[in-house]
């Protein structure tokens, strides 16, 4: 558990030290892009537990953390993008929801 501790209070204190140096704006891509990134992987992860076939949960799972991955990387690219209007009410989004829902 310490090393849990350690690992958040290091995280806090590199994002701090980000929006003191860059701005709130580089602080929040940074970890929105990471959230995204960790949600690919864990997804990675469930899929490759599917294939070993360890768990029979663990497609749904993959699918879960890929759909959230998709959102939460759609939502990350239009904020980054500065609100494209082709992004506002594109209905690929809902694709990328339903995905999540599994």
């Amino acid at each position: 558990m310490k090393q849990a501790a350690y690992l958040f209070a290091l995280i806090a204190v590199a994002l701090i030290g980000v929006d003191t140096g860059v701005g709130y704006t580089a602080a929040y891509a940074i970890s929105y892009g990471a959230i995204t990134l960790m949600a690919v992987v864990i997804s990675a992860t469930f899929l490759w537990l599917y294939v070993q076939r360890t768990t029979p949960l663990a497609l749904g799972m993959s699918l879960s953390w890929a759909g959230a991955a998709c959102v939460m990387g759609w939502w990350w690219l239009f904020a980054a993008l500065d609100r494209p209007s082709a992004m506002e009410e594109n209905e690929a989004l809902l694709v990328f929801v339903s995905l999540y829902f599994v």
